[in-house]
């Protein structure tokens, strides 16, 4: 009797060691959790796998593919501004005075007919239209990221065509980074004979140490051979200075105007 209790108890204490060494097999196999970078702290832990698969997607939407063509049109086809846009001119204003800027070219970064660039380049109208709204005027951008344009009295304003290829009037490159065409003056230049095209327009590429630019060597400075456009960057100063080979950077968005007045 003593005999088969002990055989009992025997077997009773090997099954629970043998139940502990499946629990503790189990434990050592199971999966660290995963750090879920940038999940919310509210999230259910349910989501976190879903979670990852979403990072890793969004992730992969913020390299870009492909540069991105934005066309400023500030004009509805009837010749009255767009709502978002302004100007300091009435419609139906005319211009006081004789004379007015030249304005016989087409803007270089039109991508298509009846916008116009003025004379002298000083007056920084080189992104402009004309609406029979604004009689004996021309409207021009201030920049690439303000929806007011100035106003300038034009004297010759014929039917302009739009470049074979148009020039990019502003850049936002890979790191954030925005840059705008330079349209007159004297370019800031480098002693290996690259001269600035496109100037420094944000914080990103500011510095009080050195001034940065897209560069080119006489053509636009822009590589469009690929979906995605680059640029090369660097230091620019009066020409005769030696600086740094330039970078590459990856070009995001590129502004160009167009004209949409019938």
């Amino acid at each position: 009797m003593h005999t088969l209790k002990r055989i009992v108890v025997l077997a009773t204490a090997m099954s629970l060691v043998g139940l502990g060494s499946v629990g503790a097999v189990s434990a050592s196999a199971a999966p660290a959790p995963t750090a879920v970078t940038g999940a919310s702290s509210s999230l259910s832990p349910a989501l976190g796998a879903a979670q990852v698969v979403g990072t890793s997607k969004v992730a992969k939407a913020a390299r870009i593919k492909k540069t991105k063509i934005v066309a400023l049109s500030p004009f509805r086809p009837s010749g009255y501004l767009k709502k978002a846009w302004s100007s300091d001119v009435r419609p139906g204003t005319a211009p006081t005075g004789d004379g007015g800027s030249d304005c016989s070219w087409s803007s270089v970064s039109a991508l298509n007919d009846g916008t116009y660039e003025c004379v002298p380049t000083v007056l920084g109208a080189a992104f402009c239209w004309a609406s029979p709204k604004y009689p004996g005027r021309v409207l021009c951008l201030e920049s690439a990221w303000s929806r007011h344009l100035r106003d300038y009295q034009a004297s010759n304003l014929p039917r302009t065509h739009a470049p074979r290829r148009a020039q990019p009037l502003a850049m936002e490159l890979s790191d954030g980074s925005r840059y705008e065409l330079k349209t007159g003056g004297t370019y800031p230049a480098r002693q290996d004979g690259l001269f600035g095209m496109y100037l420094c327009a944000n914080k990103v590429c500011a510095s009080k140490d050195k001034d940065l630019a897209i560069l080119s060597a006489g053509g636009h400075g822009v590589n469009r051979s690929r979906a995605v456009w680059t640029v090369r960057v660097g230091e620019v100063g009066g020409g005769d200075e030696t600086f740094p080979a330039p970078k590459r950077y990856q070009v995001r968005k590129a502004w160009f105007i167009r004209n949409d007045i019938r």
